[in-house]
Parts: C-alpha cells; sequence; structure tokens
C-alpha cells in the first residue's frame, strides 16, 4: 500500500506544475495592467514603469514564472492589489469556511444519494424507486443558482425558518450545503441504484441467499461494498464540480469563503488572489483524488496489486 501512494503521490507532480503554468498565465491572459490598477487610472507612466520594474513585471515571462513558483514554493503568494494584505493571510481566512461547507455537502450527498441509491435498486420498479429517481432527475437538473435563490424565498423570506445569509451557526449552513449537495447527491443515486442492479444479480449474491443469510446482510456486507467500487470514482471526479459550485453558492448566500473572495478578486482585477485562490483549490482538489485513490485501493485490492 505505501509504494502504491507514493506512486500516486509522484504522479502529482507534473499535474502541479501545469496547475501553476494555468494559474500564472491568469495574469498574463486577462485584460488589465497590475501595475495601473494598484496605482489608478490617473497615475503618471513613470509611476507606473516604477512599480513594473518593483514587482519585475517588465522582466521576460519565464523569468517571472520562475520566480513566482519560488516564492509560491516558500509560502508567499504576493500581497493583494486591493487590500495590500498577503494573499496567504486571506486565503487562511477564508480557508475554513469553504471547506465547512464543502465537506458538509459532501458527506450530505453520500449519506442521502447512497441511500437513495439502495433503496431504488432493492424496490426496483417500486413507488419509492420511481420517487428516488425523479428526485434525482430535479437534482442533476436544477441551476444551483435558481435553487438557492427559491429556497431563500421559500424558507428564508416566506416562512422564515432560515437565515439566508452568512456564517455561524448550524441553521446558517443548512441551506448553502443543500444546495450545492443538490447535484452530487442526484448523481450518486443514480450511480448506486444502477451498480446494485448489476451486483444483486451476480451468483455470489445469489449463492449468499440461497445460504439463508438475511437480506441486510447481502446487500450490505456482499453486495455495497463492490457496488462502490464505481461511486469512488465519481465522487473523485466530481470534486471539481463541487469547489466549482462553492464559488456560486458562497456568492448567493454571502458564504464567506474563498469562492466569494474569488468572485469579488475577478471584479476588481485583483491578480494575486486570483491566482493564489486558484491554486489552493487545485492543491485541493489534488489531495482529495489522491485520497480516492487510496480509498479505491481499500474498496478493491486488486487496484493496488497491479
Amino acid at each position: 500500500m505505501l509504494t502504491f501512494i507514493i506512486r500516486r503521490f509522484f504522479t502529482m507532480i507534473p499535474i502541479l506544475i501545469g496547475v501553476t503554468l494555468i494559474t500564472f498565465s491568469i495574469m498574463h491572459l486577462s485584460e488589465g495592467d497590475p501595475a495601473r490598477i494598484m496605482l489608478g487610472l490617473m497615475a503618471s507612466e513613470e509611476a507606473i514603469a516604477h512599480i513594473r520594474q518593483v514587482h519585475g513585471l517588465d522582466l521576460p515571462l519565464h523569468i517571472q514564472y520562475f520566480r513566482w513558483l519560488g516564492r509560491i514554493i516558500t509560502g508567499d503568494f504576493g500581497r493583494s492589489i486591493q487590500s495590500r494584505r498577503p494573499v496567504i493571510e486571506m486565503i487562511r481566512d477564508r480557508l475554513p469556511a469553504t471547506l465547512e461547507l464543502t465537506i458538509t455537502a459532501m458527506v450530505l450527498a453520500l449519506l442521502v444519494g447512497i441511500a437513495a441509491g439502495i433503496i431504488s435498486a432493492v424496490k426496483q420498479y417500486s413507488w419509492l424507486d420511481y420517487s428516488s429517481m425523479t428526485f434525482a432527475l430535479f437534482g442533476v437538473s436544477m441551476p444551483p443558482f435558481w435553487l438557492g435563490l427559491m429556497m431563500m424565498l421559500i424558507f428564508g423570506v416566506r416562512l422564515g425558518w432560515l437565515p439566508i445569509s452568512g456564517r455561524g451557526d448550524l441553521n446558517q449552513l443548512i441551506m448553502p450545503a443543500i444546495v450545492l449537495s443538490t447535484a452530487q447527491m442526484a448523481i450518486i443515486a443514480r450511480l448506486v441504484r444502477s451498480s446494485m442492479l448489476e451486483v444483486i444479480r451476480q451468483d455470489y449474491i445469489l449463492t449468499a441467499r440461497s445460504k439463508g443469510l438475511a437480506e441486510r446482510i447481502v446487500i450490505y456486507k456482499h453486495a455495497l461494498k463492490n457496488a462502490m467500487i464505481p461511486v469512488v470514482t465519481m465522487v473523485a471526479l466530481q470534486l471539481p464540480f463541487l469547489f466549482g459550485g462553492a464559488v456560486i453558492t458562497e456568492t448567493i448566500f454571502s458564504w464567506p469563503g474563498m469562492g466569494r473572495m474569488l468572485v469579488g478578486s475577478l471584479f476588481e482585477r485583483d491578480f494575486p488572489v486570483i491566482q493564489g485562490t486558484v491554486l489552493i483549490i487545485a492543491i485541493i482538489v489534488m489531495f482529495a483524488n489522491l485520497l480516492a485513490d487510496i480509498v479505491y485501493a481499500i474498496v478493491d485490492p486488486r487496484i493496488r496489486f497491479d
């Protein structure tokens, strides 16, 4: 297992280098001059030229990239153009809120999605099956921004059950987590259903039933473990979409996470914050995929032996 983890870890290095190239290119492919943004529209050309020289913006792109990469390795993500605060401090302040929202949404999606998929497979063609798959179709098709606005209108404004914005207590987490998890929940439910239907028709399931084992043991001990193999892969593939959805969800509910900070930085052309936030999100997704690979190898030992 240790060799498997080390091999997977080293495969992340070229991906991480590619991510740094992309995030560095954001500043140079986007419209706007960072030096002019720092000083304002009324700044003189002499002052702008001085800022370019101080920050190394007049150097060739490949030299700028390696200098930026060297600072990133040491933990220096630069300073925000607008607030002049260190970017790493801004990310450190916002990261817990984003992780709280995304982890809660993923746990909710797994719990509800797996339960709905199992019920749909075991009770195939029943009203429970039709209800679960209708909900799954609704979840996949529903735009998260529209769902968020409708929940705010119904449960926040009309009924007054839940707060519509901010972060602090559990009540403020409920609506953003549900909105963020709905699409993932639906995808997991449909995948678990199809995987369970395939597994429960296998010969070893028929053998387990013929031995007189209780249906609960057959489903949860023998069928579910094998049915979860493609689900682990799907969860890993959905992580980037989960963080992408967090950008929209945090903006709608004024959730003080990295997604909302990223949106504000895009409008303000705050390139250091954009670069740092995108890079941190990419690193989190990569390590989450590594964790998914480890879980995948535990669920299916043939993976690590190969």
